[in-house]
């Protein structure tokens, strides 16, 4: 049922030309495809935590407040190249997601090969988080493309005698602990999987699985000092997420499993549709003890992570686990489909070239539903409706007509909820990605969450408040840093997209210009 395919490299040389040609095609065509989707439905707009990768990743620090670095690195590194548009960052979004499908295909075929690998990976075009909820570029969705090249390397590592596979295992071992500490679940799914193989004794004897952990070691060892030499914030912040009520863990629990469970449907339905017999999982499960190493690299993640919510009592941010979810579709093919790989990659190329269709018709009508009427769903995503660009470039030129010099500091967003004031609206966020200025934000007006920000700077080079106006906590903080030079004004702007208008806001920029601020 389940084997190493022949490896690329003993295939004749002009059929790998053509397959990697062939991948090459695919990854480019659906790169662009979900970046002009996203672009188009996010009605130009950008949620917090996507413009929060970019607050934090344009400084390079080894750590922030709450997470690790790596994934902000990236946007950070991604936006000194490319402009500071919208479409950027769903160019990234949907990038993230394609490193994810390639690292997939590869990944599939350590197990399947042929149709069954094709049908599988499209299988995953099906999944939420491989199309729609791609674009939220964030510490969670990282894991889209990092999770399978990590568990793709450890399955090479486990089951051949090359120390470079090894050292890769510990690489991305060590990128995924960079990037969130999340990945310590994604480990232990490794350790499991390992413990259920056959080749375990010969693995966990050999020198493979310490040239992994000293890999992985010596990638994540700045972080680490990092994390000592400023009294471990993402810790505490961790720790400020725990302690919920039973009830809520419980919930939280229930709910990762029931999410993961109900993105694998339309996927299950199309092997039932094309199949048309269910086979016994149970009986499978039991008589091939490849397909229990599948199993466990399939769905201990999401298993783990409801462990995790019911032990330490934790909110999770919506979609954590779902990113794991990279070989859950071929375990599904396994069970439900037998034999039949063909008709079933038939259906499957068919029902997603149906839902891209549908995915293109309706993301107007997301765009229109972003700029004019942001309900429901809608509204889940804050700051993907607020007049970004326009407010930037607004603020910005209230800035230099008051002080004569470009902006360098805006702050404004509140983001953390232990500090003693209600969450603000993310548009200082807004403006340090849109200006063209290029400012640095003063995070909660916090040193500690923003240390690229000192007191000296502050005097240096001033300080830009931006604050809507209904938002009392964010002006009332802000009045902290106000001195006698300091003045205010209002602009009240709407966010513009291709035809439409959104609903005019009102916002109050301080300005405190150089020399002023103490």
């Amino acid at each position: 049922m389940l084997s190493i395919p022949a490896r690329a490299g003993h295939w004749p040389l002009p059929r790998l030309r053509r397959d990697y040609a062939t991948l090459a095609a695919a990854f480019a065509g659906y790169v662009l495809f979900w970046t002009i989707i996203n672009a188009i439905a996010n009605g130009g707009g950008l949620d917090h935590d996507t413009t929060e990768a970019y607050v934090w990743g344009r400084e390079f620090q080894l750590g922030y407040y709450k997470h690790p670095p790596f994934w902000a690195w990236v946007a950070g590194a991604w936006f000194s190249i490319l402009p500071h548009r919208a479409w950027a960052f769903s160019l990234l979004s949907a990038t993230n997601a394609a490193i994810g499908l390639l690292g997939s295909w590869f990944l599939i075929g350590r197990f399947t090969s042929g149709e069954k690998r094709i049908a599988a990976t499209l299988l995953l075009l099906l999944t939420p988080y491989y199309s729609w909820f791609a674009y939220r570029y964030n510490a969670n969705t990282i894991f889209l493309s990092l999770w399978p090249w990590t568990a793709l390397f450890f399955v090479r590592s486990l089951e051949s005698e090359r120390r470079s596979d090894a050292v890769r295992f510990g690489i991305f071992a060590g990128l995924d602990m960079l990037s969130k500490y999340y990945a310590l679940l994604l480990l232990a799914t490794c350790a499991i999987a390992a413990c259920v193989h056959p080749q375990r004794r010969a693995y966990f004897t050999s020198f493979r699985p310490w040239i992994s952990f000293a890999t992985g070691a010596l990638l994540f060892a700045p972080h680490l000092w990092w994390l000592a030499q400023n009294g471990y914030p993402p810790i505490h912040f961790f720790a400020g997420e725990t302690g919920h009520s039973w009830s809520f863990a419980l919930r939280q629990s229930v709910s990762v499993l029931l999410e993961s469970v109900v993105w694998l449907i339309p996927a299950a339905l199309v092997i039932a549709v094309a199949r048309r017999r269910i086979a016994s999982p149970g009986d499978i499960v039991a008589r091939h003890p490849r397909l229990r190493f599948l199993a466990v690299l399939s769905f201990a993640p999401v298993l783990l992570t409801a462990v995790a919510c019911l032990a330490f009592g934790l909110l999770l941010t919506s979609g954590t686990a779902s990113s794991t979810l990279c070989l859950a579709p071929l375990f599904l093919l396994e069970v439900m489909g037998g034999n039949k790989a063909r008709p079933i990659a038939g259906l499957t190329r068919s029902v997603c070239i149906a839902t891209g269709t549908v995915s293109l018709a309706l993301a107007p009508l997301l765009a229109y539903g972003h700029v004019v009427h942001p309900v429901g769903v809608l509204r889940s995503f804050p700051g993907s409706d607020q007049p970004g660009r326009e407010l930037a470039a607004a603020a910005t030129k209230i800035w230099r007509g008051k002080t004569g010099v470009p902006l360098k500091i805006v702050g404004g967003t509140l983001t953390d909820p232990a500090i003693p004031v209600s969450y603000g609206d993310p548009v200082a966020d807004l403006v340090a990605f849109y200006s063209d200025d290029h400012p640095s934000e003063f995070i909660d007006y916090s040193t500690t969450h923003a240390p690229w920000i000192t007191p000296r700077l502050l005097a240096r080079d001033g300080l830009l408040v931006v604050c809507p106006a209904g938002n009392a906590d964010c002006i009332k903080a802000a009045s902290a840093f106000a001195g006698p030079q300091s003045s205010q004004a209002s602009v009240t702007l709407s966010h513009r997209f291709l035809f439409w208008h959104g609903k005019p806001a009102t916002f109050i920029l301080m300005i405190n210009p150089p020399h002023s601020t103490t």
